[in-house]
Formats: structure tokens, sequence, C-alpha cells
């Protein structure tokens, strides 16, 4: 597709995926103030359970060993 290869993609997807996390984490940084009265807050309690299942089950593929 458009001339690239499956590297060519691969890496677009990476650096693609590293943009969003640099871009995640400046959104967070820069609504700092309602990240700490939410994690405070009883009201977002399952929220916050919510996103830790989720950022464990992402990490799951990171922590399984690469066989190839």
């Amino acid at each position: 597709m458009l001339g690239w290869d499956r590297h060519a993609w691969g890496d677009f997807h990476f650096y693609l995926g590293v943009s969003m996390s640099v871009l995640v984490v400046i959104h967070l940084l820069l609504h700092w103030g309602w990240v700490k009265r939410a994690v405070a807050s009883v009201r977002y309690r399952f929220g916050w359970i919510g996103l830790l299942g989720i950022l464990i089950l992402a990490a799951i593929p990171l922590l399984l060993p690469v066989s190839g």
C-alpha cells in the first residue's frame, strides 16, 4: 500500500504509537489539577480500577518472551 513494504508500515506504526503516548502524557500534565482531584475522589474509584486493569492487560505483551 502506497509503495511501502511491511517494515516501513511497522516503523510508521511504532513512531505513531510513540507520538500518541507522548501526547497522552502532555495531556495529563496539562490537566494535572483535575487528575489529582479525580484520584482523591471516591466517585472515580471504579474508573481508576478499570484503568489499572487496562494498563495491566496492555503490559502483558511487553512481559512475554519473544520467540522467533
